[in-house]
């Protein structure tokens, strides 16, 4: 591999002397390196509060929801990287305003907001105690929502009908659907899909 050198000064301004390394003198890379460079911190030399705090949108009341300006998980909560791990903005946040969250407890959001991380939003639950929120809510992935479904809610009422008649066995009905036969009887005696009416 052939490394390639140019001819060209250190971008800091004032400064006349080669640049060596990303651009800078070898004097100014090794202050940006020590993170004291301009007066202003650098990422690796911030610490968790400061980069979480310049993560997070506030508005001026402080009951809205606070914002997440930086990486967020499928589910739309904020996260960074903290003491060699990934944590949730919310999570840290309920750890440095609020208190230690037992490893078996989730972080759950009364505002439903997945990158909010205010305070006073946020309380510790068991997980379970999180999906019966969700679900409270209405906002638990249930029926055609949830992503694994072969079924939708007119499948569902078709599969009722036929159920209901008696012609047909349910495992014809099954093979008519593409599923096995027990989550036909299931949907019949309503066990599951208990919100399709």
């Amino acid at each position: 591999m052939t490394m390639i050198l140019l001819d060209m000064d250190c971008i800091i301004e004032d400064c006349d002397r080669p640049a060596k390394a990303r651009a800078k003198c070898w004097g100014h890379y090794k202050q940006e390196v020590r993170g004291i460079l301009d007066g202003r911190p650098l990422k690796h030399s911030m610490t968790p509060m400061d980069r979480f705090e310049s993560f997070v949108v506030r508005s001026e009341d402080e009951d809205d929801c606070w914002g997440w300006n930086s990486a967020t998980t499928r589910g739309g909560y904020g996260h960074f990287g903290y003491r060699g791990r990934w944590i949730t903005a919310s999570r840290f946040a309920y750890e440095q305003f609020i208190g230690p969250v037992p490893p078996e407890l989730d972080v759950c959001h009364t505002c439903d907001n997945p990158p909010c991380s205010n305070p006073r939003h946020l309380f510790a639950g068991t997980r379970r105690e999180n999906l019966e929120d969700m679900a409270q809510k209405g906002r638990a992935p249930i029926g055609e929502r949830q992503g694994s479904s072969k079924l939708t809610e007119d499948d569902v009422r078709r599969i009722r009908e036929l159920a209901q008649r008696g012609r047909l066995s349910q495992r014809d009905i099954a093979d008519m659907f593409g599923v096995q036969q027990s989550a036909i009887s299931a949907i019949h005696l309503r066990k599951i899909w208990k919100h399709v009416t």
